[in-house]
């Protein structure tokens, strides 16, 4: 378990410029602060216990799927390539919503009504399987909304990629 100053200098160490990257620090499953990128009031939780978790990768995904992932009632991302990557990824809006009324009923919303063009939380890809028709299944777990959605300077691509606050 990580004590309250470590908790303090790491962030500190952050503000003042140690690391480019959005560092998030979990204590024991229970809190993680991100910071440098985002405010110290947000949080988010993460599986990972007891170190600092750095959130590399995001992955581009159309709304309202981006919103039913989010309130966990999609479990499952499909995509065309499988992926070796396990860990905690951010969910970035696409620009483009998708054309889905089903879906746009299931989150109660309109389009134009939920945001688009930021990265609106994250998630752990846990798993990866493949499927009969040629597509693989992504298993997600333990999402997370930021509380402030945060648009990044870099051009997003369709499937992970590094964002840049």
């Amino acid at each position: 378990m990580l004590s309250s100053t470590a908790m303090a200098d790491s962030r500190e160490q952050n503000r003042s410029g140690g690391d480019k990257g959005i560092d998030v620090l979990c204590a024991e499953h229970r809190t993680l602060w991100a910071t440098r990128a985002w405010s110290d009031a947000a949080q988010i939780r993460d599986l990972i216990g007891g170190r600092t978790v750095r959130i590399v990768r995001a992955i581009s995904i159309r709304q309202p799927y981006a919103e039913q992932i989010l309130r966990r009632l999609k479990r499952v991302e499909c995509r065309s390539r499988s992926t070796r990557i396990r860990e905690r990824a951010w969910i970035y809006a696409s620009e483009r919503p998708a054309d889905d009324p089903t879906a746009w009923r299931s989150v109660r919303k309109k389009p134009g009504e939920l945001p688009t063009g930021v990265i609106v939380g994250s998630a752990v890809i846990v798993n990866v399987r493949g499927r009969a028709n040629r597509d693989f299944a992504y298993k997600l777990a333990a999402p997370k909304r930021v509380s402030n959605p945060k648009r990044p300077w870099n051009q997003p691509r369709p499937v992970f990629w590094r964002p840049k606050f």
